[in-house]
């Protein structure tokens, strides 16, 4: 048997020069995976902290809005429930619905405006329990991560879209809030598609301005993406068309009773993320059915 040479001094450094990376993985691959999971935790942490932030934040908001008792003359209404009776108007608003009852609620606008002076109106599901102060945006981007006090926060605010007309006049009004893992902000709508129920008993869907009630009909939602058709404006009556179409085909959900399209009316569109992808996104899409001039 021939006895092995021994290594000599420049042997010795190339092999423990070779042997060196696999102790170095042996530590560090141990280690990056302590420190991912530390990174997730503290992660996860911080977001339940900026949720609950955000929960008491709205939730203290909401308590501008109190249902109005029902007034003792009409004890057959059910309470928290108004009666509109204005006559009809012209432009935008001609052919409107004026008559028609709506939960009916004290809103103390002034406070909402001090507190946030592009506050718009108070949005509300009545099915989802989903109720909403609604900002003015400047942009796309600023209401993504503020909140309606103004404060830094992932679940952002409920915002119309800084292109539309502010009173909600134009054809087609989008707005737009976040899919929150908790349900809060438009973390519910997905709820209709879930439970179908939800929307054939409650199809409604109303915005609350210091001018005007305004009652919407849902009657479409879907799931699409960021980059999809039902984003693009349309043009006159034969533009208007064309987008019902697309839209109420897209729709999983199917109302036992059509709305009547044929006074084209504005069209409410509530926007929100779907999926984990950030391509994606669900519509609901309502028309205007009636209109109530605040007193």
């Amino acid at each position: 048997m021939t006895a092995e040479k021994p290594e000599n001094k420049e042997e010795r450094a190339a092999r423990r020069k070779a042997e060196r990376p696999r102790g170095f993985l042996r530590v560090f691959v141990p280690a990056a995976g302590v420190l991912l999971i530390v990174t997730g935790a503290v992660w996860l942490l911080c977001m339940q902290h900026e949720y609950q932030a955000a929960k008491a934040e709205y939730a203290s908001l909401d308590a501008l809005v109190t249902a109005r008792e029902s007034l003792p003359e009409e004890p057959a209404a059910p309470a928290a429930t108004g009666e509109a009776s204005e006559p009809a108007e012209d432009g935008p608003w001609a052919g409107v619905e004026t008559e028609f009852r709506y939960p009916d609620f004290v809103i103390d606008y002034e406070e909402y405006r001090r507190i946030n002076s592009r506050f718009l109106g108070v949005l509300y599901v009545p099915a989802l329990k989903l109720r909403y102060p609604v900002v003015a945006a400047e942009d796309y981007d600023t209401y993504l991560t503020t909140t309606f006090e103004g404060t830094r926060n992932a679940a952002g605010a409920i915002f119309l879209d800084y292109t539309a007309s502010q009173d909600l006049s134009d054809a087609n009004t989008f707005v737009f809030g976040h899919n929150m893992r908790n349900g809060t902000m438009f973390g519910s709508l997905k709820r209709f598609v879930q439970e179908p129920e939800l929307c054939a008993s409650d199809p409604y869907c109303y915005f609350y301005t210091p001018d005007a009630v305004l009652k919407y009909e849902i009657f479409s939602c879907y799931v699409t993406d960021y980059a999809s058709d039902s984003y693009a404006g349309f043009d006159g009556e034969e533009g208007y068309d064309a987008y019902l179409a697309k839209i109420r085909e897209r729709s999983l959900y199917k109302p036992e009773e059509e709305i009547d399209f044929h006074a084209r009316p504005r069209l409410l569109t509530l926007s929100t993320c779907s999926g984990s992808r950030h391509v994606e996104r669900f519509l609901v899409h309502a028309a205007l059915i009636g209109r109530h001039i605040s007193p």
